[in-house]
């Protein structure tokens, strides 16, 4: 009868045993999902850091071909080759969209916010409203590139 003791003991002894390691199991197994969710953020995080010098030294270029849409000859000899200045923009703006450039928006009417515009001026107009965009801001994924440069309302 001493024999069936020792072998419950042993029984629930190898239980416990048994319980301990299936929650390490557990939790090696989170643990291991956790850092692979972690080496992902960080790689992309690397990724966007690592081209957004590249992009923040493309805006000016964005810059000039809006500015020179303002000014194109309206002649019949023109227009050909102004179709494909155009094109060559959008190509370049699709082709920084695709890596996560985004416009920030700063519309006359909207609520001014320090984090993504930066007022250059104050004029007659809602204070803390935008009044007038004077350049546009950019940002890749959550990292702003460029603030939009705005004209502020001061409450006159």
């Amino acid at each position: 009868m001493t024999k069936k003791p020792k072998k419950n003991e042993e029984v629930e002894k190898l239980k416990g045993e048994f319980q301990s390691m299936t929650e390490a199991a557990k939790r090696a197994i989170a643990d291991l999902a956790n850092y692979k969710r972690r080496v992902e953020e960080e790689q992309k995080n690397f990724v966007e850091y690592a081209s957004s010098g590249l992009v923040f030294e493309l805006l000016p270029v964005l810059d000039n071909f809006e500015r020179a849409f303002e000014h194109m000859p309206e002649d019949e000899n023109s227009k050909e080759f102004c179709k494909g200045i155009f094109q060559i923009y959008d190509h370049l703006k699709t082709t920084l969209q695709k890596v996560g450039l985004e416009e920030i928006r700063a519309d006359k009417g909207d609520v001014f916010d320090h984090n993504f515009h930066e007022a250059l001026m104050q004029g007659p107009g809602t204070k803390d409203t935008i009044v007038e965009s004077c350049e546009k801001g950019y940002r890749l994924g959550k990292r702003v590139l460029r603030p939009a440069k705005v004209k502020v309302g001061n409450g006159e």
